[in-house]
């Protein structure tokens, strides 16, 4: 299974093509997940990004976190879960 990233702290103006530009520098993204307000229909400022690799997982968190992106510090770090929770209504 490949290793999950959670990311927080992701500005409204950074877009899922946005992230993978940054972090592809540092591994191969193989998915971008983004979390939406269902409501507003715009992110909420956190995400999910799988890697190909650990070594590329622990080398994005190395360089990304704690940096900023769009006028925002990132906080990267492994996922508790492997994958997002399923959408709740509300």
């Amino acid at each position: 299974e490949r290793p999950c990233l959670y990311i927080s702290g992701i500005s409204i103006r950074t877009q899922e093509a946005d992230l993978e530009r940054h972090l592809n520098k540092y591994g191969k993204v193989t998915e971008t997940r983004l979390v939406y307000d269902p409501r507003t229909r715009e992110h909420r400022g956190f995400g999910f990004i799988v890697m190909s690799s650990m070594d590329e997982a622990r080398r994005v968190i190395r360089k990304m976190n704690r940096r900023e992106i769009d006028g925002r510090i990132l906080v990267v770090e492994l996922a508790k879960r492997s994958r997002p929770r399923s959408p709740t209504p509300g």
